[in-house]
């Protein structure tokens, strides 16, 4: 009996041993966002330790702690898991949730090689193997995450995108991925937007957020924040009208999994997430594990599963999937099994505690599926890059539905329709609407962009017409007209009540600037002049014209002068001709006295050949024709004597000058006619020249306004100047920072109204100062008598003002900017600038030139050897030519050394004339018979030869010289 007993006993107690199971820990570190992962956690655990098939011979327990929340301080988190460590021993930890408190919590399980399951930390640098070798994390990095946001923006179209993340790790690096990611595929960040961790921003801040993105025109914004701070941001979104249909809000997995946030107590959706589309963790909701999960939450009243809740239900999943494989591995000895007997400050590790860890990495590569998906570990502690894959949620109709998933092979595949705001099914756009959309345009007299046309309709004001559009024209309004057709938005004019464009008065603004900074006026379409202290009220599009400030002035009327024909040549150049008239007079009469070929010259040679009883001879045998007395006061040769006398020579040399000389009063020996020949080419280059300086002097206008320079208007006092009060011109002269401008503000004497502008300077000496635009337009238009001066002294662009923030600028500006390049614009300029009379008149600004003395250097260089020519060839006729030796003895006896042939006392009658003692009428008979000898008259048959008869007239001039000596 007693054997029996001891047999029962000993195997009772052997079924005792073999009936023991082994405890192991796990710690769950949670927080006040994922309230219901210690739900998921405890399924997790019973599921496992109710399955046979699992841990022979290990019984899971679950140990929760709450630590607080996301927000808090990462030490804190660091904190609390060594506290739990102290009181208890675990084999792993699961959690915590974000990436910064995983990232301080790694440091320490790294230690101590305690292995740490992050459900949900995406962090980048989490992979360093320095520090993180025992940590294991369920989701992707955010390279992954940022690679299918990416994805999803390519797919719907979108081009243009803000970028809105919080300044901690898993916002700054998601940030940086996406931006780069971004770039790569051609998709514009316009803006980024990056917000402090503040879980209870001020209404100021958050709309401060939201007015950064309205500047930017954003409608598509990609939302890379943690959970609570993506709350307020779209809270803020929706108290500044950034949530509608012309919005898209696309959020990352921390907002989009953060699914009870979205969400009212009563279950409705919160208006800032509708319409909202983000990625989250992939959930397989059909399988086994789900839906016992599932049921588990109703259980619990607990209607939404999260994926962070689905994460923290798998890891539980992954870390029995491992323990398994190495409890199976050690044929049942579970002595190596064990739970953490140490804290954070344990200086040693058992070699049985690193081989546990070791051997769960190994076990950590092998594959399993949990609900969120097929999964399986790198053994650097990441997912599987083949395993990854994304949910595409959509928040819509009080539901957060899957409408599709991504993958790295696939990318973005939709499996159902996106629902937009308020049910909307067309994907909107990523730049502003302006259909059906009715703009506020503020418009203001400003020539020629705003141009008043009630006139033409016989009306006294705008308000009076019955139709307020027509009374406007101008190139803004062909612009306006321009953008309606494409844009397809209808308008209407509102005009300032102060009559101003905008400047600061008292310390606020007024005119358009005013209306448009309080939001009465969404558009300023005058040419508004752009400016820094402008661009705090409002936005500026782009610059479509050119503009600039110069300076305007009345031109002085044209003084009558009484000698403005003398105006074409300088004093030195009339003194020059004056000169040159008076040498060719002279240089005409000598040439054609002393040569014996000219008119002069040839009747002295001829008178030289024959003396008085020769010349009766001659007479006698009718030498000349009609018995005419060649002395007698008409005849022809005595006229021929004084063809070229001093006074015919000088009529002659100024006649040429004029264009005009007498027909019969020309030279005929070839020196002079060398010497006219000159004189009347350059007579023609200076009648040529006088008559285009003329010609230029009676069109050109002078200005007599020499002003050009903000130096020069400083240093003058005989003209005032000013522009219009409240606009860009007397902003950008006050503001100016250099020391001219300064002066020229404090000088300024300025006008309430363009028009008051105009008065004055057409009353007085009056500088204008003002936009190009109005100012080209006026003067070349209006009032001719108006005039620019100098050029532009301070630069700026003509561009319409906008509301800050204003959602239509980016499509005016891409409208604008293609008109633009295609010289649309420029166009609408010219054919208001076209309609003006006044240009042609104002063609010139300058004085012509007058020609002045250097000008004929190149004349005197042709002329002076002309002259010596000249008289190389009046040489040559003295001395050379057949008529050479009477030449000669005419040229002795104009030197005074050889005295003329005539008798001293002889006294003889011919014909009617009585010759005395006289040389004049000696020398007039002489001539007579001279000219009828040198021209070769016919003779009657008892003439004697004109050779012999010559001979003998040198022979008896010869006796008579010897005689006289």
């Amino acid at each position: 009996m007693l054997l029996l007993t001891s047999l029962l006993l000993i195997l009772l107690s052997d079924h005792l041993v073999l009936g023991q199971t082994k405890v192991i820990r796990i710690a769950l570190l949670y927080t006040e966002e994922t309230g219901n992962a210690p739900i998921a956690f405890q399924q997790a655990i019973e599921e496992v330790n109710s399955d046979v098939e699992w841990l022979p011979g290990v019984t899971l327990e679950g140990s929760p702690l709450d630590i607080g929340s996301d927000n808090d301080n990462p030490a804190e988190a660091v904190n609390q898991m060594c506290r739990m460590l102290e009181r208890e021993d675990v084999m792993a930890v699961v959690g915590p949730f974000s990436s910064s408190q995983v990232k301080s919590c790694s440091y320490v399980a790294h230690r101590i090689e305690l292995p740490l399951i992050a459900p949900t930390a995406t962090d980048p640098d989490l992979t360093n193997p320095h520090w993180s070798e025992s940590l294991q994390k369920l989701s992707p990095s955010n390279i992954f995450q940022a690679e299918a946001l990416v994805d999803l923006v390519q797919h719907f179209g979108w081009r243009r995108v803000s970028i809105v993340y919080t300044s901690e790790p898993y916002g700054v690096t998601l940030a940086e991925e996406m931006r780069s990611k971004l770039n790569k595929k051609g998709i514009k960040v316009i803006t980024e937007l990056e917000i402090g961790f503040d879980l209870n921003p001020s209404a100021e801040t958050m709309r401060g957020w939201i007015e950064q993105l309205q500047n930017a025109v954003t409608r598509v914004t990609l939302l890379l924040t943690h959970p609570e701070c993506g709350v307020r941001v779209l809270e803020a979104a929706q108290d500044n009208g950034m949530i509608g249909s012309q919005y898209v809000w696309v959020a990352s997995t921390g907002i989009a999994e953060a699914i009870t946030l979205g969400f009212t107590e009563d279950g409705r959706l919160k208006p800032q997430y509708d319409g909202l589309i983000g990625i989250s963790a992939y959930l397989d909701t059909t399988g086994g594990f789900y839906k016992r999960l599932a049921r588990a939450y109703r259980d619990n009243n607990v209607t939404l599963i999260t994926p962070a809740d689905a994460l923290v239900y798998d890891a539980v999943y992954l870390l029995a999937h491992g323990l398994n494989g190495v409890v199976r591995g050690l044929d049942g000895d579970l002595e190596f099994v064990e739970n953490f007997a140490g804290d954070c400050y344990s200086e040693s590790l058992t070699n049985q505690w690193t081989s546990l860890t070791t051997s769960l990495k190994i076990q950590f590569t092998f594959s399993y599926t949990g609900i969120t998906g097929a999964r399986s570990m790198w053994p650097d502690g990441n997912p599987a890059k083949e395993k990854i894959r994304y949910s595409i949620v959509n928040f819509a109709g009080d539901t957060v539905s899957p409408v599709g998933q991504w993958r790295q092979e696939t990318k973005v595949t939709l499996s159902s329709e996106v629902t937009w705001y308020e049910g909307e099914r067309v994907t909107p756009i990523d730049s502003p609407n302006l259909v059906n959309v009715t703009l506020k345009l503020g418009v203001l007299e400003d020539k020629p962009f705003i141009i008043y046309n009630y006139t033409r309709h016989n009306y006294s004001r705008c308000e009076d017409m019955p139709n307020k559009d027509w009374c406007y024209t101008g190139v803004s309004i062909d612009i306006i007209k321009d953008l309606q057709k494409k844009l397809k938005f209808s308008y209407e004019f509102i005009e300032p009540e102060d009559g101003k464009f905008g400047s600061i008065s008292g310390g606020e603004w007024n005119g358009i600037i005013r209306d448009i900074y309080k939001k009465k006026v969404d558009v300023g379409v005058v040419g508004f002049g752009t400016s820094h202290s402008r661009e705090k009220a409002v936005d500026f599009g782009i610059s479509f014209l050119p503009g600039g400030v110069r300076m305007a002035t009345r031109m002085k009327a044209v003084e009558t002068n009484p000698f403005f024909f003398l105006k074409p040549f300088s004093t030195g150049v009339w003194i020059a001709i004056i000169v040159g008239i008076l040498f060719f007079f002279v240089a005409i009469h000598v040439l054609d006295w002393y040569s014996p070929y000219g008119h002069a010259g040839s009747i002295r040679f001829k008178c030289s050949q024959c003396q008085c009883e020769k010349c009766a001879e001659l007479t006698r045998r009718g030498g000349f024709r009609d018995n005419l007395c060649p002395f007698e006061e008409d005849h022809a040769l005595k006229h021929q004597m004084g063809t070229m006398s001093k006074a015919n020579a000088l009529w002659l040399s100024v006649c040429s000058f004029l264009t005009y000389a007498p027909a019969d009063a020309v030279p005929k020996n070839w020196s002079a006619r060398i010497v006219i020949t000159v004189w009347w080419m350059v007579c023609l280059v200076l009648v040529s020249m006088y008559t285009a300086n003329l010609a230029a002097f009676l069109t050109v206008r002078k200005m007599t306004v020499d002003i050009n320079s903000i130096s020069d208007l400083l240093d003058q006092n005989e003209y005032s100047f000013g522009t219009v009060e409240g606009t860009v011109t007397e902003n950008l002269i006050q503001y100016g920072n250099s020391k001219e401008m300064q002066n020229v503000a404090k000088r300024m004497n300025s006008t309430d109204t363009f028009k008051g502008a105009i008065d004055r300077m057409r009353q007085r000496k009056y500088i204008f100062m003002y936009g190009r635009g109005p100012l080209e337009y006026s003067t070349q238009t209006e009032f001719c008598d108006l005039k620019l001066v100098g050029d532009v002294i301070v630069h700026f662009g003509y561009a319409f003002a906008f509301q800050q923030g204003s959602t239509y600028k980016e499509a005016f500006n891409r409208e604008m900017l293609s008109m633009q390049e295609k010289g649309v614009i420029m166009n609408y300029w010219d054919n208001y600038i076209s309609l003006g009379t006044c240009q042609e008149d104002k063609e010139f600004d300058f004085e012509a030139d007058k020609l002045e003395i250097k000008s004929l250097i190149g004349l005197l260089i042709i002329a002076l050897p002309v002259i010596v020519i000249a008289i190389i060839l009046l040489i040559t006729e003295l001395f050379a030519s057949p008529k050479g030796h009477a030449g000669k003895r005419m040229l002795l006896i104009a030197l005074n050394r050889v005295k003329p042939p005539y008798p001293r006392t002889t006294t003889s009658s011919i014909g009617n004339v009585t010759l005395g003692n006289g040389m004049q009428d000696i020398m007039k008979h002489q001539l007579d018979l001279a000219e009828s000898v040198a021209d070769g008259m016919e003779l009657n048959e008892e003439s004697v030869d004109l050779t012999t008869e010559l001979d003998s007239v040198h022979a008896s001039l010869a006796r008579d010289d010897f005689e006289e000596e």
